[in-house]
C-alpha cells in the first residue's frame, strides 16, 4: 500500500471485548479523515433474514429496520444492516456501550464485517473469545460468540441449527427426469423379450404382491397394537404418581394463596415459580433473585446470543407480572430483569 493511500484512510479506533474504547490518532486527524470504530464481536448480536420483497427502496429499508429492532435482544439497540443477494444481515449492539463517543462523528463497524469472504464453517479467534461463522454462497448466514473455545458438541449444535438457504429442487427434478427416461427405455427393451412363461410369472407376481402387502399391513397393525398395549400399561403404572404429584402441587398452591391473603403480599416462591415457568427453554443461569415490596429483581447469566426480547415477552405474557424492564448487568453477559409482581391477575 502506498504512503498516500495509508494517509487517506480513516482512523481506526476500537471497542475491546472488555468494553474499553481505544481511540487512535489525534483529534485533528480524526476530524479531517474521519474515524471508524471497530466493535468487538462480543458485544454484537447477528441474525440473517430474507430481504423484503421488491426493490430496495426507502420502504424496504424501513421494513428491514423494523424487523431488525424486533429481533435484537437489546432494549435500546444500534442497528447496522448488510444487504447481500436476497438476504439481509442484521448486526445490533447496546447503545450505551458507545456513550463515551456521544456527539462524535464515527462509523461503527462490527469486527466481523472486516473478515474476508469465506465458505462453509469457520471458527475465528477474537479478542476475549471465539466467533463461529457459517457462510453459504459467499454470504454470512450465522454467527455465534463463545467466551471460550467451543468443544465438538457445542460446535455441532451450532452448525446443525443453521438452515440451508440454497434451493436444490431444480437440480433434483432434472436428475429425476433423466432417471425416468432411462427407466422407460430399459422397460421397452424388456417387453420385446417377453415369453409365454414370463406372462405366467407376471400373473403369479400380480396375485402374490397384494397378498404380501396385506400380510405386511396385518403384521404392522399387530406390532402397533402391541406397542399401544405396552404404553397403556406403563401409563397405568405411572398414573398413581401423577395423581399424588398433582395433589401435592395443589396443596402447595393453597399454602401460597393463604400466605398472600394473610400478608397481602405474594410469597417469594410464587414469584420464582412464575419466572421459572415463563423462562423455561431459555439457555440462561439464574444468578440472584429477590422480591421486595411487590417488585421482583433477577440477575441472569448467559451467552451474548440469548434471545432477551423473547424472554421479556414471555414474562410480560404471564398474568401476574407487569412493567417488565431489562438492563445490562454489572459484568459481561449479565442482565438484570425488573418487574412488578401481583398476587392476583392484572386489573
Amino acid at each position: 500500500m502506498s504512503q498516500s493511500s495509508r494517509f487517506l484512510k480513516p482512523v481506526d479506533s476500537r471497542v475491546t471485548a472488555a468494553g474499553s474504547i481505544d481511540r487512535r490518532g489525534t483529534p485533528l486527524r480524526r476530524l479531517v479523515f474521519g474515524e471508524r470504530v471497530v466493535l468487538s464481536r462480543r458485544h454484537c448480536h447477528f441474525e440473517s433474514i430474507p430481504a423484503p420483497a421488491g426493490k430496495r427502496d426507502l420502504r424496504a429499508i424501513q421494513a428491514a429496520k423494523l424487523a431488525a429492532r424486533a429481533r435484537s435482544p437489546f432494549k435500546n439497540p444500534e442497528i447496522r444492516l448488510v444487504w447481500s443477494g436476497g438476504r439481509v444481515g442484521i448486526w445490533s449492539w447496546p447503545k450505551n456501550i458507545l456513550e463515551p463517543l456521544a456527539g462524535a462523528e464515527v462509523d461503527i463497524v462490527p469486527e466481523s464485517l472486516l473478515d474476508p469472504v469465506a465458505e462453509g464453517e469457520v471458527l475465528r479467534r477474537r479478542d476475549g473469545g471465539f466467533e463461529g461463522q457459517v457462510w453459504q454462497g459467499g454470504q454470512l448466514v450465522a454467527s455465534r460468540w463463545w467466551d471460550h473455545e467451543p468443544d465438538e458438541a457445542q460446535w455441532r449444535r451450532f452448525v446443525r441449527a443453521v438452515p440451508a438457504f440454497g434451493d436444490t429442487s431444480e437440480r433434483t427434478d432434472a436428475k429425476g427426469d433423466v432417471d425416468i427416461a432411462a427407466l422407460v427405455n430399459r422397460a421397452g427393451d424388456a417387453v420385446s423379450r417377453i415369453r409365454a412363461r414370463d406372462y405366467l410369472a407376471l400373473a403369479i407376481l400380480l396375485l402374490l404382491v397384494p397378498a404380501l402387502y396385506l400380510g405386511g399391513q396385518w403384521l404392522r397393525a399387530t406390532m402397533t397394537a402391541d406397542a399401544l398395549e405396552r404404553e397403556l400399561a406403563t401409563l397405568a403404572e405411572s398414573s398413581s404418581e401423577v395423581v399424588a404429584a398433582r395433589a401435592q402441587s395443589m396443596a402447595l398452591a393453597g399454602t401460597l394463596q393463604t400466605y398472600a391473603e394473610l400478608l397481602e403480599a405474594p410469597h417469594p416462591a410464587a414469584a420464582l415459580a412464575v419466572f421459572a415457568e415463563a423462562a423455561a427453554g431459555f439457555d440462561a443461569t439464574l444468578e440472584t433473585f429477590a422480591v421486595r415490596d411487590g417488585r421482583m429483581e433477577i440477575e441472569l447469566a448467559g451467552n451474548s446470543d440469548l434471545p432477551l426480547a423473547s424472554l421479556v415477552e414471555a414474562l410480560e405474557d404471564t398474568p401476574v407480572l407487569r412493567d417488565v424492564r431489562l438492563e445490562p448487568g454489572g459484568r459481561p453477559d449479565r442482565w438484570r430483569i425488573f418487574a412488578t409482581f401481583e398476587s392476583g391477575g392484572r386489573s
